[in-house]
């Protein structure tokens, strides 16, 4: 959450950037607090990327899908219905290095796996915590 906060710090300071690398960042950190189980901060971050969405409706159609998944997550944890995938000990290894400047192979040497280990561990990831790219 460190990270991401960071992060959205970080685009704040320069609101004359496009509008959707914020609204994605805003809906990954809301249903990230909503798995973490800080249904206040998730819900104020789902409502800002919402509001966002309705702000710059033209091209929005590929946000849809994650935006939706978020506000499920939060009303299923309102309702003590959240069915979330925990993180693997390897998986939070190699978060960690995705928050680098490193590349996928120099994760790999560095954990002492295959590449093709780091993908397949990236891609578990971006589907557990609804993202798409580093």
């Amino acid at each position: 959450m460190a990270t991401l906060d960071h992060g959205l710090a970080l685009r704040r300071k320069l609101p004359r950037l496009s509008p959707w690398p914020t609204m994605h960042h805003l809906l990954v950190m809301g249903r990230v607090a909503v798995m973490a189980g800080d249904l206040p901060l998730g819900r104020q971050l789902l409502d800002e990327a919402a509001a966002m969405i309705r702000r710059y409706p033209q091209g929005m159609r590929g946000h849809d899908r994650p935006a939706d998944a978020a506000r499920k997550g939060l009303r299923e944890s309102q309702n003590g219905e959240l069915r979330t995938e925990h993180l693997t000990a390897r998986e939070i290894d190699i978060l960690r290095k995705l928050a680098t400047p490193q590349s996928v192979s120099q994760i790999a040497s560095e954990l002492y796996v295959s590449p093709n280990t780091v993908k397949t561990h990236t891609l578990s990831l971006y589907r557990k915590l609804g993202a798409r790219s580093r």
